[in-house]
Parts: structure tokens; sequence; C-alpha cells
């Protein structure tokens, strides 16, 4: 399953100035690509209107998009700030607020800019303003206004497979505590045999990796369900 996510760079409001005046251009980062705008001569308020269309596949649904500002020099660039985005959150805030948003193709007259404070490196840094980004899914159908919220179900490659990752770090975790829940085991029946050491063994009896895989399974079933009633029901 593919869909494709438009990036809306727009503008940026009240920059810090590098030297006097700076000459701020923007920088996308998504997926191991690299995206630019154009060079705003001497402005703190620069109006880009850029936008970049984005595959998404959803074997390969990147964790998060970084937008960085830069102050263009004639020997080099300076640090103006910049901001990470999770892509489960990028349609957050699309309805004026910071988390009432939803999933909606770019076009869509509800889809809302949103203003995003940039962030430091670290505590030297000179860094203030916002910056203004739109996301939306790129819809090719002429479709009606109501019909532009995505459903569930199309929004399926951005959201449940990025929730799926997050899944298997999760059954990393827990087999990693097995791991060390049997080490412990075996270094207290090492060090001191008459110590009551079943309580443990039992619990990484239990916690087996088979039971850890139905778990996540169930949950990933759960999300397919969800997805499907959905589709049905739009």
């Amino acid at each position: 399953m593919e869909a494709t996510l438009r990036i809306g760079v727009l503008s940026a409001r009240e920059l810090a100035a590098a030297d006097g005046f700076s000459d701020p251009y923007a920088v996308i980062r998504i997926a191991n690509k690299k995206y630019e705008t154009a060079v705003v001569k001497k402005n703190l308020n620069p109006i880009w209107n850029t936008t970049f269309d984005i595959k998404l596949v959803e074997t390969v649904v990147p964790p998060h998009i970084t937008i960085t500002v830069w102050d263009k020099d004639r020997f080099g660039r300076d640090f103006l700030g910049e901001v990470t985005i999770p892509i489960k959150q990028i349609f957050a805030r699309n309805a004026g607020g910071l988390n009432d948003g939803l999933p909606r193709t770019f076009d869509d007259p509800e889809n809302m800019p949103s203003a995003y404070t940039l962030q430091k490196r670290n505590a030297k840094q000179d860094v203030k303003g916002d910056i203004i980004l739109k996301f939306g899914i790129v819809d090719n159908q002429n479709r009606s206004r109501e019909s532009q919220i995505i459903s569930p179900a199309s929004y399926k490659s951005c959201i449940l497979f990025s929730n799926l990752k997050f899944i298997h770090v999760v059954r990393i975790l827990i087999l990693g505590s097995v791991v060390i829940c049997v080490a412990i085991s075996i270094n207290s029946m090492t060090r001191s045999p008459n110590k009551p050491y079943y309580s443990a063994i039992t619990l990484c009896k239990f916690v087996t990796p088979d039971l850890v895989h139905s778990k996540v399974m169930g949950v990933v079933r759960k999300h397919e369900i969800y997805y499907e009633d959905a589709a049905e029901i739009s």
C-alpha cells in the first residue's frame, strides 16, 4: 500500500537575525531524503509557499519529519532553529488546536496550516520564531468536500505501520526482560542454592516468546478489525 504525503513549507515569522538580517531557507529531512526551499534574502519573516511530495510505503514508514531553518551566508550557513514532528502527529494541528486535527487531503479547505515553534540544538544558540507548515495526503480524484477527510483504512499506511514498529520495540523489551529474569535466577541459584528462586523461574516460564508473539498479534488484529470496520462504514 502506498500513499503520497504533501508537505507545505509556507513561511516563518520573527526569526533570529544572524547578521542584522538573515537570508533564511528551510531544509526538510524525511526517510533519508533531503528537500530545500529557496533562499529569501534579508527577511526575518520569509514566505516560501513551497510544497514537497513524499511517497510513503507501508513497509518503510519514516518515524518523523525534521525541518531546519538556516541563514545562508557567502561562506556557509547559520542555524536558525528546527522542529521534529513524529509522523503520527503530522495532522494533529490542522483544525486550529494542538491535538484536535484529522487526516485530510492537502487541498481540503478545512485543512489548516499550523505554526511550530523553532527549537534550539544547544543552549548557546540564538533561536526564536515559528515556522508555518501544512500536511496533507495528495488525492488526484475530484472528490466532494465532505469526502476529503481521509478514512482510517486509507490512512493505515501512515499510522498502523508506525504503531507496529512501536509494538515490535515493546516485544524486544519484553524478551529482554525475560533474559534478565533468567540471568537473575541463575545467579541466585549459583550464589546461594538455598534461596527461593522458584518464583523468578516460574515467571520466566510463563513469559515465553510464544506468549509475547500471541499478544502482539492480538493487538495487530484489533487494528486490522478496526480499519476493516471503518472501511465498510465509509
